[in-house]
């Protein structure tokens, strides 16, 4: 996958997911973002983004069907990664990954170096998406797909990799709401002790 690393969907002080991780981290945040202010034409922020990061050509067609597996891709792309906090998967986001696997047509592939990954031989936005899912398996396998979490904020969200040393990481940035949840802890430890 081509293109730059997603900052532009990261808050300030954030860091991007290494490697192509990062690619999944902006995906979550792009269709968060769609989904947020409700944008007119998703099917355009949608492909203008594939298209940017090499996961769909130019040419290629997207449309209000391939937004709605976009979006229902991301609903259970966001339930994996509240996992991450310890939240159980939902069983409907499980049965729903299962079926895409099917969908995306994702097989294992040998290059010419005899190393092995995971392609999806679907075409279009789901290839775009089986492409997705893969680097998410092969994330699982390394164990970096453990470190990509939502923002403790409820009124934010964000999708971040956490590198904190241990894992414990709760906030997208601590210059934003990491600092707004201090203030906000430090004043009802104040408010209480008047």
């Amino acid at each position: 996958m081509a293109g730059m690393k997603n900052r532009d969907l990261l808050p300030v002080g954030a860091k991007p997911a290494p490697d192509e991780l990062a690619f999944v981290q902006g995906y979550a945040n792009l269709l968060r973002f769609i989904q947020m202010r409700r944008e007119i034409d998703g099917v355009a922020v949608l492909k203008k983004w594939l298209v940017r990061h090499g996961l769909l050509a130019a040419a290629g067609r997207v449309d209000q069907q391939d937004l709605r597996l976009a979006l229902s891709f991301h609903d259970a792309l966001r339930g994996l990664i509240r996992a991450n906090e310890g939240t159980q998967v939902e069983a409907s986001n499980v049965r729903r990954l299962n079926r895409l696997v099917g969908r995306f047509n994702l097989a294992v592939v040998f290059a010419p170096d005899g190393s092995a990954r995971l392609e999806p031989l679907a075409r279009g936005v789901e290839k775009a998406l089986g492409r997705l899912l893969a680097v998410v398996i092969q994330a699982m396998a390394d164990g970096s797909w453990r470190r990509l979490k939502a923002c403790g904020n409820p009124d934010c969200q964000w999708v971040y990799y956490d590198s904190s040393k241990n894992n414990s990481g709760r906030w997208c940035s601590m210059l934003v709401c990491g600092g707004r949840a201090k203030a906000r802890t430090y004043r009802q430890r104040r408010a209480s002790r008047q």
